[in-house]
């Protein structure tokens, strides 16, 4: 191994700028409050507790609430809901939000529900929990965490609960009805960085399901019970409680009850269900919705209410929570007969949902979803004469949207985390949808914040593949995610005009090269990567050692993008060198080989002889082959290959690819190459299946993960791109290409493409009837068309 110095041309210009790094709008302040919590409770896992003050208004008052929080908190005015946040940001910094509030005449009670779980996790950073926050009426603060007004008192949320999945905190069990008792004491906290939210506010739309059929279970004691990792038996360093000292499993009373019959859901007028013992309905969305779940029950004896969730039905028509690798199952104990309204404290994804009444009778309404989706791609509209490209185009908005509310994510159920990789796409498609880079640079933001991560020594200078989180394990450093951010860094800067933040990055780009270099063999090449080597969900991930040949062609790509931004066009040449050498080792004359693999004594690589459809579209969008120099490869993977390959027979020596990254890759060769037509045909091949079932677009190819992914949100971009013909938008300049193909199948097409914050671009082209296409394109002023 060799290492090697990667002196960037401005370090000393990043120091000075991360001082000034986040003087984005006003900073946040507050004028009385102080950090709060329970004393003694600060390392509980689990702690759950309610502050609440009254205050007296008149209707019509300037009513606001300030708050930040670590982890999360609710706020409920008058047992309605008001808001939640804060907006995630890196460990040790906390985004401000500001509520308006709508108080009544007279006494009004204001309740914030706050979770300290102090537990890894990749969705929310351990940290010390608090409360800060104050109330205002006409600018004057009337009460406040620190000094008066704000009580704290237990919750009835059970603590001693399983875990919602490994990437998350713990699950939502509740026993009701519930009395405030005695206070607790609090103890002031230390003072924490703030920041301003800058991530818009959340609409928090309410979305009501439908009645899709009826249920009754019946409980099998003898179920054989699935035990995942984050119930039991995880990682020596895994928090969560021992299944013996659990208060309540639902993930196991779930497994035992068994659907014995099915029927029609026979609502009453008002679309309430009368439940009975182990009786159960199950509810439909319009699409896959990113929110709080809640629902309002009257309970005519003591019974327990559980609301499973999961994004499809399963083949019985039934939902499923097992799918996801998640406990996927919301618990209310109601102990006595009345009225509850019931939501979830933490945001979650589903488009069906199942409630299951047991121990007692009674009444529920169809459950909601209080959406926690971004606002911001309202102005994105596609229209064409094939009703299913629209169909792809909600559902990419649907995936975008409920993956952007306060940070760009995965998925809005299972992890909610931070990834990269995933945001080299999810950040082009928020372009598209919203006109904005605001919230891919927030996002980034998060990874400059921190000076250096609690990385292990073998990742020493990299930055961790989701975040912000807490790094649990190896898998949270991902080289090859550092290269994916490194690329979507200059697009970044390209689309949006981020030139500070590329300043910015300077020292974690360095950190970055330098760890990379350190895994350099004697032919320049990188070999035996640590932590997670991660290509993508196919067979090439058990293709990554000891020499793996994307992440090299994905090394020398991002070498490429350093060079661009940094001005070294020493490491041009270099990028060069490496693409040289994978070219000579990699390719067999007909594929490129994943991987070398060293054997014998003498330490020689040997390839194995094995290759996979991704790493042939790695080549190509790389540069590490071009249409010249590998053309027989080129025709064969854009003609050949495709979503029907394998069915077709077709090559069956190569592996075929996934979702991420290999038909997004490819879909960007037919781009190049502008072959709309083609591009038209797979685009529904790839999303018209998973648009009509979930109304969002997935993880992989089939439905066994995540159905709502941020990064597949990208079809907005094929669709206006290659489909629509908006070939560049140059926000700098102000001007935009467009420049549809004419071999299209359809009649014709227009769309509402935000090209700001406050500008639209209105693009529609249309078939003549002699031949040929006319187009039509209304700018706002100071745009220009070509």
């Amino acid at each position: 191994m060799r290492g090697m110095g990667y002196g960037i041309s401005f370090v000393a210009l990043a120091v000075q700028t991360l001082l000034v790094a986040f003087a984005w709008g006003d900073i946040p302040g507050f004028q009385v409050a102080s950090p709060v919590w329970p004393e003694g409770e600060s390392k509980t896992a689990n702690a759950f507790f309610l502050f609440s003050c009254t205050f007296q208004a008149h209707k019509g008052d300037a009513v606001k609430l300030r708050a930040t929080a670590g982890y999360d908190y609710k706020a409920n005015l008058n047992g309605e809901f008001a808001g939640f946040g804060p907006a995630r940001a890196a460990p040790g910094f906390f985004r401000v939000d500001e509520w308006t509030l709508t108080p009544k005449d007279g006494e009004n009670v204001l309740e914030i529900q706050v979770a300290g779980y102090n537990c890894e996790n990749f969705y929310l950073p351990s940290q010390s929990p608090f409360l800060q926050a104050e109330l205002l009426i006409g600018g004057k603060v009337v009460a406040a965490t620190g000094t008066d007004g704000f009580k704290a008192f237990a919750t009835p949320r059970l603590r001693k609960v399983p875990r919602f999945s490994y990437q998350r905190t713990y699950s939502e069990v509740y026993r009701l009805p519930y009395t405030k008792g005695a206070a607790l004491s609090l103890e002031r906290r230390s003072p924490v960085k703030l920041l301003p939210r800058e991530w818009a506010y959340p609409d928090f739309a309410i979305v009501r399901s439908v009645p899709l059929s009826r249920v009754r279970t019946q409980r099998d004691p003898e179920a054989e019970l699935l035990t995942p990792r984050f119930i039991a038996n995880g990682p020596s360093n895994f928090q969560c409680f021992p299944v013996a000292e659990l208060e309540d499993n639902p993930y196991f009373e779930m497994q035992r009850q068994k659907v014995v019959e099915r029927g029609e859901p026979k609502p009453d007028a008002d679309g309430t269900c009368r439940l009975g013992n182990c009786e159960g309905v199950v509810y439909g969305l319009d699409c896959v919705r990113s929110g709080f779940f809640g629902l309002h029950v009257e309970a005519k004896s003591p019974t327990t209410i559980y609301l499973v969730f999961d994004e499809i039905l399963q083949e019985n028509g039934d939902v499923g929570f097992i799918r996801t690798d998640t406990v996927g199952t919301l618990t209310w104990h109601l102990d006595a007969p009345g009225e509850y309204a019931l939501e979830s404290f933490e945001p979650y994804g589903c488009r069906y949902l199942r409630i299951l009444s047991l121990g007692g009778e009674a009444r529920v309404k169809p459950p909601f979803v209080r959406t926690y989706e971004s606002p911001c791609t309202v102005r994105a509209k596609f229209k064409s004469s094939d009703p299913a490209l629209e169909k792809i185009f909600e559902a990419a908005r649907a995936s975008y949207v409920a993956n952007a509310a306060d940070c760009l994510t995965d998925c809005p159920t299972r992890e909610r985390g931070g990834w990269l990789g995933d945001t080299f796409f999810t950040g082009r498609a928020s372009c598209w949808l919203t006109g904005s880079g605001r919230n891919e640079r927030l996002f980034l933001k998060n990874f400059v914040m921190p000076e250096s991560f609690n990385s292990p020594e073998s990742c020493r200078g990299l930055v961790p593949a989701v975040w912000p989180c807490d790094l649990m394990t190896m898998a949270c450093f991902i080289p090859t995610y550092d290269m994916w951010l490194i690329g979507e860094l200059e697009e970044c800067a390209q689309r949006d005009e981020a030139n500070e933040l590329v300043r910015e990055f300077c020292p974690k780009v360095e950190g970055i090269l330098e760890c990379l270099a350190r895994y350099r063999n004697a032919d320049g090449l990188l070999q035996r990567l640590p932590a997670w080597v991660f290509i993508e969900w196919s067979e090439a991930n058990g293709l990554v050692q000891d020499v793996n040949y994307p992440a090299n062609m994905l090394y020398a790509w991002s070498l490429d993008a350093v060079a661009r931004m940094y001005g070294r066009k020493d490491l041009t040449n270099e990028a060069e060198q490496i693409r040289e050498k994978v070219r000579k080792q990699s390719f067999t004359g007909k594929w490129f080989c994943d991987n070398a693999v060293i054997s014998g004594s003498d330490g020689s690589a040997k390839l194995s002889g094995r290759q996979t459809e991704v790493c042939q579209y790695f080549a190509f969008f790389t540069g590490t082959a071009t249409p010249q120099t590998h053309p027989e490869l080129y025709r064969t993977l854009l003609d050949d290959f495709g979503p029907n390959r394998v069915q077709r027979g077709l090559y069956p020596e190569v592996s075929p690819a996934n979702f991420l990254f290999g038909t997004l890759l490819r879909m960007e060769l037919l781009s190049r190459e502008r072959r709309s037509k083609q591009i038209y045909e797979e685009i529904r091949d790839y999303f018209l299946r998973m648009a009509e079932k979930t109304g969002s677009l997935w993880e992989n190819s089939t439905p066994k993960a995540s159905c709502c992914h941020g990064f597949a949100s990208i079809a907005a971009e094929y669709l206006y791109r290659d489909i629509l013909g908006v070939r560049l938008i140059d926000r700098k300049g102000k001007r935009i290409r467009v420049d549809p193909a004419k071999d299209i199948p359809l009649d014709w097409c227009e769309g509402s493409v935000p090209l700001s914050e406050d500008a639209v671009a209105e693009v529609s082209w249309r078939r003549k009837p002699e031949g040929g296409i006319s187009v039509s394109c209304k700018l706002p002023n100071g745009w220009q068309a070509d």
